[in-house]
């Protein structure tokens, strides 16, 4: 199995991979479904992060995710549209940053706080 086939088989048990800020990453689901994976992720765990980091990755339900949240927020400018799945395409923080807006969190990370600072 390779590693997108790995995620995408998390994904489809129930579980949520995303990067955490310091480079690691999150593991969301049911706690037994969790346990059940947690040896197969850390066995491939370099390589799991390099597939969420790049764009390898970008699963159809991420897609829509973001897709949803720009329709939400009233962005209807297809060339910011098109920056922005461009991004989440190329750089895995800000794909895990707008998913984490397209989930409603409004954290701040630090690129955002810098950007209000220059």
């Amino acid at each position: 199995m390779t590693v997108p086939e790995l995620i995408a088989a998390a994904h489809r048990a129930g579980l949520t991979l995303t990067l955490t800020t310091l480079g690691g990453v999150k593991v969301n689901g049911a706690t037994e479904t969790i346990a059940a994976w947690m040896p197969r992720l850390r066995e491939h765990k370099a390589e799991v992060i390099e597939a969420l980091s790049t764009s390898a990755w970008f699963p159809p339900a991420d897609y829509r995710a973001v897709t949803r949240w720009l329709d939400r927020i009233g962005e209807d400018d297809p060339a910011i549209r098109a920056r922005v799945m461009r991004q989440c395409l190329d750089d895995g923080l800000s794909r895990q940053w707008y998913l984490r807006r397209a989930a409603g969190d409004t954290f701040h990370d630090v690129r955002e706080i810098l950007e209000t600072v220059k």
